[in-house]
């Protein structure tokens, strides 16, 4: 299964949790999305048009059917661990609202550190 393998590679690459969620789709990025659809994946053309025509979200039993089988997943994985839910996150702000690191001197505006809160 494409999810689970992603997820493996995710873990074995050092993934602490993952996120997920099913696509939210505005009229106005489904004028560029439909077309790519219909040319590339034209199979899902009819199951995407009837989801996304009065809405931009997915029907709820869809979305929830999604969500518990990424749930599962992440559990069997033991990628349920959210860095902040554990950590102690420290970040400075400059001038200029980018937050930054004080480790790396400020030269990377996504810089964060996160800390074990029990101290390991």
């Amino acid at each position: 299964m494409i999810l689970e393998a992603l997820a493996a590679a995710a873990k074995e690459a050092g993934a602490l949790w993952i996120h997920s969620g099913v696509l939210f789709l505005m009229p106005s990025s489904a004028k560029q999305f439909l077309p790519f659809l219909r040319d590339k994946f034209p199979r899902l053309v009819r199951q995407y048009e009837s989801w996304y025509t009065r809405n931009a979200y997915a029907p709820e039993p869809y979305r929830q059917k999604i969500a518990a089988r990424l749930n599962r997943i992440k559990t069997n994985l033991g990628l349920t661990l959210r860095p902040w839910e554990n950590s102690v996150i420290q970040f400075c702000r400059l001038r200029n609202s980018r937050w930054l690191c004080r480790p790396c001197g400020g030269l990377r505006h996504d810089h964060f550190i996160l800390k074990p809160a029990r101290g390991d």
